[in-house]
């Protein structure tokens, strides 16, 4: 239900974290949690844009690392998981499909 939908979830201008990073997006405000189309500009320098659900990397969206390389296609639970798209500066790319499994997390 669309009305229910705008009533948990918030368009908030920035969220800033004790460590220094940036979130600006879509919140869940009934949970405080990111949901939705978000950007978050990371301490380190790099950063992502996409989608969000219960904190993680959620659905399609692309991460820029400091170095200049970048991920962009599908997250599962805060990892790139399913069709996506590596480039490194270096022009160099691989595509197809990552499948990361919780083990593979754990390491």
């Amino acid at each position: 239900d669309l009305d229910k939908d705008k009533q948990i979830l918030k368009l908030i201008k920035s969220q800033t974290y004790t460590d220094g990073s940036l979130y600006h997006g879509y919140w869940n405000k009934k949970l405080n949690l990111k949901e939705g189309y978000g950007l978050m500009l990371y301490k380190n320098g790099s950063r992502y844009e996409g989608f969000w659900k219960n904190n993680f990397q959620e659905g399609t969206g692309r991460l820029i690392y400091v170095n200049g390389d970048y991920y962009i296609g599908s997250w599962e639970l805060g990892l790139p998981h399913g069709k996506g798209k590596f480039v490194g500066k270096d022009g160099s790319w691989y595509e197809g499909c990552l499948l990361y499994t919780s083990d593979a997390a754990d390491e």
